[in-house]
């Protein structure tokens, strides 16, 4: 039993117990009774009578405490923005995937579209630098034939090497900014979920 509950059966068994130790005086207990007024001796009785009514007996408790429910749900956001609307009431039963809140999700969808528009960047820079690389081969393929004859100074044949090398670089920093950019769509994805 809670503390509040033990005190508001033990405050009126105190308070019957103290109005019985009262009302029983063993010392009057067995004392004559007040005997009436003899016939014609011209005392007259005054009496009040009230009607008994059947009810609870009230005895206010002050006390100070604290009130906690038998059951809590914390629930939360995993993104934190300004509440678009409020979808249920307050004491509803909801489940588990049930939307409760809507958060403003203006900036989520602008940061999706600047990820799909980057990563469409990423795409082209990507078809570029393979194309690149593509020419790039066929050049150094010549170039090093030519070089073997003796055609070509070492310092061009060095030129096309250092070129082809910076083109396959170009190629893996494209293939990079595609990752990143379907990162930056995956996670702007969830955010408007989590919204």
């Amino acid at each position: 039993m809670k503390r509040d509950g033990l005190w508001q059966v033990i405050v009126p068994c105190l308070f019957l117990y103290i109005t019985l130790l009262v009302g029983c005086d063993n010392e009057n207990w067995n004392s004559e009774k007040i005997q009436p007024p003899e016939e014609g001796s011209g005392v007259k009785i005054r009496v009040s009578a009230v009607e008994v009514h059947r009810g609870d007996l009230y005895i206010p408790i002050i006390a100070t405490g604290t009130i906690l429910p038998q059951y809590e749900s914390r629930v939360g956001s995993k993104i934190s923005g300004r509440i678009e609307r409020i979808a249920v009431n307050e004491g509803d039963y909801v489940k588990g995937d049930e939307e409760i809140v809507r958060l403003d999700r203006s900036d989520i969808l602008l940061n999706r579209r600047w990820a799909t528009a980057e990563l469409e960047m990423a795409k082209a820079s990507l078809r570029e630098a393979k194309l690149n690389v593509a020419n790039l081969t066929k050049e150094k393929k010549r170039l090093a034939s030519l070089y073997e004859r003796k055609v070509v100074s070492e310092k061009r044949y060095d030129d096309i090497n250092t070129a082809f090398s910076m083109a396959v670089a170009r190629v893996d920093l494209a293939s990079a900014q595609m990752e990143r950019a379907n990162a930056n769509i995956a996670l702007a994805s969830q955010r408007l979920k989590d919204s």
